[in-house]
């Protein structure tokens, strides 16, 4: 059912829940999944007035793992709610599982009246302490701070590391008048996170970096899920095929780069990836190009120099790096670019269509009766190339996810939070 249309209103009258609901559809967000319980049935109802779309699910979890998809799909932050209690442990895996996956999220459950908590014993749990270990950011709203923690929200949500954050709303509080001035339009709040990553690209780091990329032999560039933009798909694909520099993906970063391209090689951690890491091993240099670390399944541990490039420095330290461009990925990609002068073509044309024509028939193998990669191919021929495909974790990912080329950037949707499919395998197992 389509949300009301918005009443005319004065703004400096609004209840708690209908400003809350004004200033999240301001930075972009339409849409609000949950499960109702009566302590948050004023608040969806604020979000109605306000013309967001609230949509129903049968369970709590199922409205997380929603909200953690539309956001990974569009970059505006997801908005979950739940009831209190039992509702809000309900979706703690969801909400986890934007944690784990760097999605921005807002997660809203309702809580006690606050002059009833320290004397009610029924459902009462500590929800801001329950979300902290799988939240950037947890808060209590009130009526006096509901433009503040609001617009915070989402900004913490949409600041690197995008995660969830969670917002424990009182069920007296929702229908309450927010207080204070309200009719300006939400300027501070940040619609794509740009402000954390507007600082220039670190000059000397550029240099370094263009020494390195023209001092290799077998350059790799590892594309990652902070690349995963249409603002990054250009200056990836000119810096690849400028150098001569093949690419790989990770499974949150396919489509950043069109899987047929004579310069693609495969996506790791999906089947056939101990060939793919055989590949990096025999690399020089590996251009880590907005990749995150929690992309990772197993340890890093090829000898390469590593290029890191990305929004946040390379604090974890899961590999070691020669340089560091920390910044917006496509303004780096550039200014390395620029930096590095006149390209000479790492590697030979003829050298990576044999690598990629042998991983190809390694991942596809023939057999009598018909198989999964052939089913595969023949949906990616009916399918357009923006299609949105979505798979969940088992073997039927580690095939899917390898055997189903993708062509757009944020097409492509699976849980990572959980893929240990190959452990024990051996390397060159398939």
């Amino acid at each position: 059912m389509a949300p009301a249309a918005r009443s005319d209103r004065d703004l400096t009258e609004l209840t708690v829940a209908r400003l809350i609901g004004e200033r999240l559809r301001a930075a972009g967000v339409r849409h609000v999944t949950g499960h109702p319980g009566g302590e948050v049935v004023d608040l969806i109802e604020g979000f109605r007035e306000a013309g967001l779309e609230f949509v129903l699910t049968r369970h709590e979890t199922a409205a997380a793992f929603m909200a953690e998809a539309m956001a990974s799909a569009s970059g505006t932050p997801g908005v979950c709610v739940a009831t209190l209690g039992p509702g809000a442990t309900n979706l703690v895996t969801g909400v986890a599982q934007a944690y784990l996956d760097r999605a921005p999220l807002i997660a809203f459950t309702g809580q006690l009246p606050a002059d009833r908590f320290e004397i009610t014993t029924h459902q009462k749990l500590d929800l801001r302490a329950m979300f902290a270990p799988i939240t950037k950011w947890q808060a209590r709203l009130t009526a006096s701070n509901a433009v503040d923690v609001v617009d915070r929200a989402l900004r913490e949500s949409m600041r690197p590391r995008r995660g969830p954050v969670y917002i424990e709303v009182p069920s007296d509080v929702s229908r309450q008048a927010a207080a204070g001035s309200h009719d300006a339009a939400p300027s501070r709040i940040v619609s794509r996170g740009a402000d954390d990553v507007s600082a220039a690209v670190d000059r000397v780091a550029a240099r370094r970096a263009a020494q390195l990329l023209c001092d290799s032999k077998r350059p790799v560039i590892l594309a990652g899920m902070n690349a995963n933009d249409d603002g990054t798909v250009g200056a990836l694909r000119n810096l690849a095929e400028t150098w001569g520099i093949p690419v790989m993906v990770s499974p949150k970063a396919k489509g950043v780069f069109r899987e047929d391209h004579p310069l693609f090689l495969g996506t790791i951690e999906m089947l056939g990836t101990a060939m793919l890491y055989d590949y990096i091993d025999d690399s020089d240099l590996v251009l880590m190009i907005g990749f995150d670390p929690v992309e990772f399944d197993r340890d890093w541990r090829s000898g390469a120099n590593v290029i890191h490039i990305g929004p946040q420095p390379n604090d974890d330290r899961q590999y070691d790096s020669a340089a560091e461009l920390v910044g917006r990925v496509p303004e780096a990609i550039d200014v390395l670019r620029s930096v590095a002068g006149t390209p000479a073509p790492k590697r030979a044309p003829e050298e990576v269509r044999a690598f990629r024509e042998s991983f190809r028939a390694f991942v596809t193998p023939k057999r009598e009766r018909l198989t999964s990669q052939e089913v595969l191919a023949e949906l990616r021929a009916a399918l357009p190339e923006n299609a949105l495909v979505t798979c969940d974790v088992g073997y039927n990912k580690a095939v899917t996810g390898q055997c189903l080329p993708m062509y757009e950037p944020k097409t492509f949707s699976c849980r990572t939070a959980c893929r240990r499919w190959d452990t024990g395998s051996p390397r060159r197992s398939a």
